[in-house]
């Protein structure tokens, strides 16, 4: 797959190494497993476009890390749109996108924060609350011991079974929206 700056500058390159200009990288036999789609990609935060060219069998995960450096948003927080749909990114390019799109694809950059569920069961609480991915987990406890009256000292937090460390930042647990953070004392 490949990036390029301007409209029309795509190209691709097929599996015998040769060079595909955009429009004929679109049109190639998809049976023959050398089909590849030129889109357009609008970043919504700065209105910047650029094309790229993906092979049909590339997961859409994968052309976002690839169009990282170009959009400036990595690619765990970005979202594209089609036609006012989101793309899954665990599909395939081309399963979500025509041999000849008809619009750009919009990249929007998600949510810098995440919405945490914080249970603590030794006192029978739960409480929702949404923090900044920026955060270190330092902060975290600092929120937990202002609900629950546990000092900091004896707080610990689990995500998944794991510990979690004050060093860390939030971002680093690759929390989403609704993860439970389970408190307990030591």
């Amino acid at each position: 797959y490949g990036v390029g700056g301007t409209a029309g500058a795509s190209s691709a390159v097929n599996t015998s190494g040769v060079a595909i200009g955009g429009a004929a990288a679109a049109n190639l036999d998809a049976s023959s497993g050398n089909a590849w789609r030129t889109f357009t990609v609008r970043v919504m935060k700065t209105g910047r476009a650029f094309n790229v060219t993906a092979h049909i069998n590339d997961v859409v995960a994968d052309v976002m890390t690839m169009v990282e450096p170009s959009s400036t948003i990595a690619a765990y927080r970005q979202a594209w749109v089609y036609e006012g749909l989101p793309i899954d990114a665990r599909r395939t390019i081309g399963s979500v996108l025509p041999v000849t799109p008809s619009g750009d694809v919009s990249i929007i950059e998600r949510d810098e924060s995440v919405l945490l569920v914080l249970v603590h069961r030794e006192k029978n609480k739960r409480w929702e609350h949404r923090f900044p991915l920026s955060d270190k987990i330092l902060k975290l406890r600092a929120h937990v011991q202002q609900k629950t009256m546990i000092p900091l000292s004896r707080c610990v937090m689990r995500y998944a079974g794991n510990v979690m460390w004050d060093r860390h930042l939030l971002e680093h647990y690759k929390l989403s929206d609704g993860a439970i953070i389970e408190i307990s004392t030591q």
